[in-house]
């Protein structure tokens, strides 16, 4: 499903932000229909022109060829911005050592964001000229993203929201982030109708309803970092700084050392987190030093929650086989560097062999261990271990099992509903609305749970 314009939800895939806040048009500076300049072909981000809602030849089994042909051209111009945010927010995240940052490399943390991201539908939207590309807002969002490691953990970037915005007019058909000078308001679903923001102050069901920067605490748009103790909230970034979203969903006085905690809330004060001991009670106290005991997997499955920047809770080998009980703190490793677990070395690209971080073999190589993670053997993604040989080769194929991080699907099939893989879907194809996925990369899964070029929606 595309995620339009919601890039702090985007943010949060590697860090803590708050997100899905969407918003109007620039007040001010440069916007334009940037014209697309690809070519047909099989790739993700390019498609022959066309206009209107376009049925690829052939009816809806159509093969993946005839459905990209019959798609409008994208816009390089939106795929080189989400490629240079992906490149900002990475190298920003592992310079900060932000806490959700689990990746090798940059590199590999870029290759993973853009593949959630789905920039192509964003692209897709602005070479038909039904959303706009902000120059001004584009540079200024990367500029912010560089400008302060707390921003990718604060709250909505306003420049970020309004990089990739909309041309519908008020009183029209909308998709989030899709309008020109109003927000896409809607009960609940995928589509809505283009209205005025709601004013600070005022009643919210969504940050997204609210004006650009703001966020739906508690009820009420508001500007984020401004509620004061006792005041109604939804996330921490909606309260003052010394203050977190406690129970009832109220601003209260962040906890001091020795204090009961719950992790998930990161309610301590500035230098303390929320460590869980031996016997799973957790307290607030100064993160774990590098080769200390952590048990907060047992409690969070969070490798990042209690150990200081830099460091991971990394659980031992027979991690699978004991319900992850403690963890050590450890540095993320890189590919040759030593490890002691597979989650050392980066979010499901290595394996830890004879102490080193090792690449997830591939067709023809030896099956990998890694009891931390399962207790079969591993390959790279789109490649299973033959029971024969020990040897990884090509698949999964279309049926066979999937959902695990280390049994992924091929390119040009997806995890179905039943946990099997099945081949992306054209124009017209059945696909899961809850998740957003079956289609193929240059298609959305729309309302009505089928695969189309853009939301029938849409004007």
């Amino acid at each position: 499903m595309i995620r339009a314009a919601s890039l702090s939800a985007l943010l949060s895939l590697v860090s803590a932000c708050g997100g899905g806040a969407t918003g109007p048009s620039l007040g001010s500076g440069t916007s334009g229909s940037m014209d697309g300049g690809g070519t047909a072909g099989g790739s993700d981000s390019t498609g022959a022109a066309g206009t209107g809602d376009t049925q690829a030849s052939g009816g809806v089994d159509s093969a993946a060829n005839d459905v990209v042909v019959a798609l409008p051209q994208t816009s390089p111009e939106t795929q080189q911005f989400f490629d240079e945010l992906a490149t900002a927010v990475c190298a920003k995240a592992a310079a900060c050592k932000s806490a959700l940052y689990h990746y090798s490399s940059p590199e590999a943390c870029k290759a993973a964001l853009l593949a959630d991201w789905k920039a192509e539908h964003l692209a897709l939207l602005v070479g038909q000229g039904k959303m706009l590309l902000s120059v001004d807002n584009a540079i200024q969002c990367k500029k912010d993203i560089a400008a302060k490691c707390d921003a990718l953990a604060g709250p909505p970037l306003s420049s970020c929201i309004l990089a990739v915005h909309g041309a519908v007019q008020k009183g029209k058909p909308c998709i989030p982030g899709g309008c020109a000078t109003t927000v896409c308001q809607s009960a609940g679903g995928f589509c809505g109708v283009c209205t005025d923001a709601i004013a600070e102050g005022n009643t919210c069901a969504k940050t997204a309803h609210c004006n650009p920067g703001q966020v739906c605490a508690g009820g009420l748009c508001k500007v984020p970092g401004t509620v004061p103790n006792l005041g109604k909230c939804t996330h921490t970034s909606d309260c003052v700084a010394t203050s977190y979203c406690g129970p009832g969903g109220q601003c209260a006085p962040r906890l001091e050392a020795g204090k009961p905690c719950t992790p998930k809330e990161a309610g301590c004060k500035s230098g303390l987190v929320c460590r869980v001991n031996a016997d799973a009670a957790a307290s607030c106290a100064a993160p774990g030093k590098a080769g200390e005991a952590c048990y907060g997997l047992k409690v969070t499955g969070n490798i990042a929650s209690e150990c200081e920047a830099g460091l991971r809770c990394i659980p031992p080998s027979d991690a699978f086989k004991s319900s992850l009980p403690k963890g050590k703190c450890l540095p993320l490793a890189t590919p040759g560097q030593p490890c002691e677990s597979a989650l050392q070395c980066g979010k499901g690209e290595a394996v830890c062999t004879a102490g080193k971080c090792a690449p997830l073999p591939g067709k023809g190589q030896p099956c990998a261990v890694a009891p931390e993670l399962t207790d079969a053997l591993v390959c790279a993604p789109g490649h299973l271990c033959d029971a024969a040989s020990k040897t990884c080769q090509p698949g999964p194929a279309v049926g066979m099992a999937c959902g695990a991080s280390w049994v992924r699907c091929p390119a040009g099939q997806w995890c179905g509903p039943s946990s099997v893989c099945v081949a992306l879907g054209g124009i017209g194809a059945k696909c899961d609305l809850a998740v957003g996925e079956g289609c193929l990369p240059q298609l959305t899964c729309d309302e009505d749970a089928k695969c189309r070029a853009w939301p029938q929606c849409l004007p």
